[in-house]
């Protein structure tokens, strides 16, 4: 309209947006229901509701009418639903932290036996948000039926398909739902990918652009990749760059840093969904992807849930494991995952040129036997580099590992699909089976409900007291540090009292002092580990002794201790230099007081740094051992509960029948599913 500017129609719009905000607002506070802390008092019967209501749906037409006479055009919607949601349930989250009882206590003293009470009561809320937060994250946009139905010829079972989707939606699997959706975007596309994985400076983005001729990604010795990064063919370089908020972007090579790596875009501000690389390397073939991941067990924490939640996406996993360092709890859950979800993986140790020739199949048994042993799986392990001599050695592994899978890129991803289907039907036909034998429960004992809930919070008190200990525990590590160095110059100095002379080895001393000290540290975080893992197999065991009719498995609940971190001994150890008057050597207490002087002078940063380094990853380590021991315990007793609850009237009874009927549509030739 004219005589309005562009700040007069900023100016309105604003002004109704805030009215409609206030609309919304007076709406929620019309019943007041719901809310478990209401701020009002629901004094409107249900007639003066309906006509505030009316009122309330007669003025925002007013406000629209109002836009069209003065011509302000109203900007489309930018921010997705699911993202703003995600955004608030992380903000939920840090301020359940703050009730925790170590910062309630900053309020005041707070009584020995609340402690326990007010620990449960956070970790159940904050697991719920967890879990919402990780449904949204693997949340479809559209309609899972419907895409089903408009996939063209597959070459997967359809029928099958449809069934599993009816069973997921109607059962309420939504644990599910993500392998569906991963399942379907590979019949859309039909693009076989190929995966690389890894922890924070690994070497993934290195031995990609090493196999692809040339320098694609960022790389770096931080956390660099921030969401996963698909390269293919494409007749020129070019990275498109696609957002949750607003429209795609295509932006020439160099500037890709500033979207995906955790330097340009940290923790993902940007809001980046997907990008993806084009370049016309002559490795890349019609129907392929190479994905570059976030690296995992990093500061970079919205990049790693991004890796997590990409990985059943794929059809090939690559774990690139460092070769300068042991392999860590977070590489061999990669390749549990990649396993669980039926999809095939290849291992490779980066930083060949680190190691010698003699350690490099040392290393490489090693890395196999440890994967044996934690996962039962034999894998073959390859060496790969990125610079110096040794670079070949990745083009070699790709020219013999992947390039064949390449040439025949579409039956490739064919067969992935045809594991996904299988691994989706084996895990929903075992969720149908606990259903069916948690249904045959008798609810004869009244108490069981009561009994469940109680070991419940029985096992909530034992993961808090745990967590409490832990932290004690990874908190005295610069202390333990300091006494070890105290230790070691005595060491020396009673190596000294009987030789007459200096060592001629003292850093191996001290280092193995050193050493000494800090497994004595991990020794009783590893046992506080174990202990709760026994607490809560017996109260599985409990459970299972409630509810006897449905089978728990209490050795399910299992820790790795193959990945807990050790002592990173300061390499100028080798060089220590001891020396001193020869008449110090006839006084004891002299001499170890210059030791110890010695030791601190050349090495004592460099063994502090170390030690606390250590605290900090076994206080990580610590916390993801009992994040994951309360998750498989969750795991077996929340069904129990659930059930326990259903019996006590708390919804509606399972239909047996309809039960096995899903099993048998799930174990019988499924019918064709339409053209």
């Amino acid at each position: 309209m004219d005589g309005l500017n562009a700040n007069h129609q900023r100016a309105l719009l604003s002004a109704f947006a805030h009215v409609n905000a206030l609309l919304t607002e007076a709406e929620q506070l019309v019943t007041g229901e719901g809310s478990p802390v209401p701020k009002i008092v629901p004094d409107l019967t249900p007639v003066e509701r309906q006509v505030f209501q009316d009122y309330v749906a007669r003025l925002r037409g007013q406000l629209t009418e109002a836009l069209k006479v003065l011509g302000i055009p109203v900007p489309q919607p930018t921010v997705r639903a699911s993202w703003a949601i995600r955004t608030l349930l992380s903000s939920a989250e840090i301020t359940l932290e703050d009730t925790q009882p170590g910062r309630l206590r900053g309020y005041g003293p707070l009584a020995s036996e609340m402690a326990p009470v007010i620990e449960r009561l956070e970790a159940d809320l904050a697991r719920t948000l967890r879990r919402m937060g990780a449904y949204l994250a693997g949340r479809s946009g559209m309609d899972l039926a419907g895409r089903i139905a408009r996939l063209d010829a597959t070459p997967v079972d359809r029928g099958l398909l449809v069934t599993l989707e009816r069973i997921i939606r109607e059962r309420g699997f939504i644990e599910f739902r993500s392998a569906v959706e991963a399942l379907l975007e590979s019949l859309e596309s039909e693009t076989y990918e190929i995966a690389v994985f890894g922890r924070v400076s690994s070497g993934k983005s290195s031995l990609l652009n090493t196999v692809l001729g040339m320098t694609v990604l960022p790389v770096g010795v931080t956390p660099v990749t921030a969401v996963p990064t698909r390269v293919r063919y494409g007749d020129r370089p070019r990275a498109v760059i696609q957002f949750a908020e607003r429209p795609e972007e295509i932006v020439e090579i160099e500037y890709l840093a500033t979207f995906v790596s955790e330097a340009g875009n940290p923790q993902n501000r940007k809001a980046v969904s997907r990008a993806v690389v084009e370049v016309p390397s002559p490795v890349l073939h019609a129907g392929i992807a190479l994905v570059d991941t976030p690296g995992v067990s990093s500061l970079a924490l919205a990049g790693a849930r991004q890796t997590y939640a990409y990985l059943p996406r794929c059809d090939l996993g690559v774990l690139v494991v460092d070769g300068g360092s042991s392999p860590a709890r977070e590489d061999l859950e990669i390749l549990r995952l990649l396993h669980d979800s039926g999809i095939p993986a290849l291992v490779v140790l980066s930083k060949a040129d680190l190691l010698s020739p003699a350690d490099r199949s040392r290393v490489q048994a090693y890395l196999k036997e440890q994967i044996r042993s934690a996962l039962g799986l034999d894998l073959p392990v390859d060496l790969v580099s990125a610079v110096g001599e040794t670079s070949h050695l990745g083009q070699e592994w790709f020219a013999r590992e992947i390039a064949p899978r390449c040439r025949d890129g579409r039956e490739q991803a064919h067969a992935s699909a045809r594991r996904k289907l299988a691994a989706l039907r084996e895990g929903v036909v075992a969720s149908l089976r606990t259903m069916l034998d948690a249904s045959h429960v008798e609810n004869e004992d009244s108490d069981a409900g009561a009994l469940v809930e109680a070991l419940v919070r029985e096992a909530e008190g034992a993961l808090g007291e745990a967590r409490r200990r832990c932290a004690e525990i990874t908190e005295r590590m610069p202390a333990v540090g300091a006494s070890a160095v105290q230790e070691a110059a005595r060491t020396v100095t009673g190596l000294v009292a009987e030789s007459g002379r200096p060592p001629s080895a003292a850093g191996a001393s001290v280092a193995s002092v050193l050493r000494s000290a800090s497994q004595q540290v991990r020794s009783e975080l590893r046992e506080q580990c174990l202990s709760l893992q026994d607490i809560l197999r017996t109260i599985l065991s409990r459970m299972a002794t409630a509810v006897p009719a449905v089978r728990v498995h209490p050795g399910d609940l299992a820790i790795d201790l193959v990945t807990q971190p050790a002592l990173d001994i300061p390499r100028n150890l080798d060089a220590l230099a001891l020396n001193w008057p020869r008449w110090v050597a006839w006084l004891p207490s002299r001499l170890e007081r210059r030791i110890l002087a010695q030791i601190k002078a050349q090495t004592g940063a460099d063994v502090a740094r170390a030690f606390s380094s250590l605290g900090v990853a076994l206080r990580s380590w610590g916390q993801a051992t009992l994040a994951r021991l309360g998750e498989q315990f969750a795991a077996q007793a929340e069904p129990l509960r659930a059930l326990v609850r259903r019996q006590g009237g708390g919804g509606p009874p399972v239909d047996i029948e309809a039960l096995r009927a899903d099993l048998r549509a799930l174990s019988e030739p499924s019918p064709p599913a339409g053209p």
